[in-house]
C-alpha cells in the first residue's frame, strides 16, 4: 500500500466508528402511554438530547426516531434518564466574566428532555443543559408541576 492509500484510510476510520451505534438497553415511554422496551442509542449527551434513536434490535438496521413531541419519558439502564417538559424556558446566558444586572427576562416556551440527577424520597431533581446555560429544577413526587430554581 502506498501512503496515499494509508492517508485515506487513517481519514476514514472515524467516520465509521462515528457511524457505528452505541446501543444499550432502555425504554421509552410515548406521549401516548405505551412503554417500549428495546435499545437506545446512547450517546454520552454533555447538552440535552432533543431526539434519540431507538431500536427493537442491536443489530436491526431499522431505527426509529423520537423527541420531545412523542417521547414522555425514556431511560437507558443504569446510566441516564430523562422526563419530557413543556414550559417557559429563559433564554438569557450567563457571562459570569462580565456579570450585569439585567431586570428583563426573556421566556420562551420549550419543549424539551429534562435530565432526571436524583429521585429523593419527596422530590426530584432534574437539569436542562444548552448551550446558553444548565438549568436546574425541582418537583415534588406527585405533583405534575416542576419549578426551575
Amino acid at each position: 500500500m502506498n501512503t496515499s492509500k494509508y492517508l485515506a484510510l487513517l481519514f476514514l476510520c472515524p467516520n465509521f466508528l462515528k457511524a457505528r451505534a452505541n446501543c444499550k438497553p432502555g425504554y421509552v415511554v410515548t406521549t401516548a402511554g405505551d412503554t417500549l422496551q428495546d435499545y437506545i442509542n446512547y450517546c454520552e449527551w454533555v447538552l440535552s438530547p432533543t431526539s434519540f434513536s431507538f431500536k427493537q434490535f442491536v443489530t436491526d438496521p431499522a431505527v426509529a426516531e423520537f423527541d420531545s413531541n412523542n417521547t414522555a419519558y425514556f431511560e437507558v439502564n443504569g446510566m441516564e434518564a430523562y422526563q419530557w417538559y413543556k414550559g417557559p424556558n429563559i433564554t438569557i446566558p450567563i457571562d459570569l466574566r462580565h456579570p450585569t444586572y439585567n431586570t428583563s427576562l426573556d421566556v420562551t416556551s420549550a419543549t424539551i428532555f429534562l435530565k432526571v440527577l436524583e429521585r429523593g424520597e419527596n422530590v426530584k431533581l432534574l437539569s436542562y443543559n444548552d448551550m446558553l446555560k444548565t438549568r436546574h429544577f425541582i418537583q415534588e413526587q406527585q405533583q405534575p408541576l416542576l419549578q426551575e430554581l
